[in-house]
């Protein structure tokens, strides 16, 4: 069983209804890969008006499956309209893909996009998700903010004196 973090775009309106509990799937054309087996974590970019990475969540079902059985399956298939944005925004995907939502847990405080430049000046946040390397910047950054998975994080050690 490996351990993965991505760092996910996702606009405001949509990551503040998943830390008020309010969104249980994040539905996406593409999706990373992993095993059944694997503890997935997305830690959340706000790509609106925050622009800042406020969060992140943990992984339950990773579903890939045609469209009609992914609404089934996350409960959307009796609300019409719903099922008419989704097979406009899946036109032409055999295959639909969607994140179960869990344990979301918004940072105490978040690091802003200008923040993340001080210590990375190419970092550029992604266009849907990139994967987050434990010795990365990226996740040494996250370390000073993460509360939900401080074990996934990479081990930093400390200078000998």
């Amino acid at each position: 069983m490996s351990q993965i973090r991505i760092l996910m775009s996702i606009q405001t309106r949509y990551a503040e209804k998943i830390f008020r509990g309010e969104k249980r799937w994040e539905f996406r054309k593409s999706l990373p890969r992993c095993s059944k087996d694997d503890e997935l974590t997305v830690v959340v970019y706000s790509s609106g008006g925050d622009r800042a990475v406020i969060g992140e969540f943990r992984v339950g079902r990773v579903m890939r499956c045609p469209l009609d059985e992914l609404m089934r399956l996350t409960g959307y298939d009796t609300d019409e309209q719903v099922m008419q944005w989704f097979s406009r925004y899946y036109a032409g995907q055999k295959q639909c893909g969607a994140l179960e939502i869990l344990a979301p847990v918004r940072y105490g405080r978040s690091i802003s996009l200008a923040r993340l430049r001080q210590s990375m000046p190419a970092f550029r946040p992604p266009q849907n998700f990139r994967y987050i390397w434990p010795d990365s910047d990226l996740a040494v950054q996250l370390s000073e903010v993460s509360t939900i998975c401080p074990n996934t994080l990479p081990k930093l050690s400390k200078p000998h004196r």
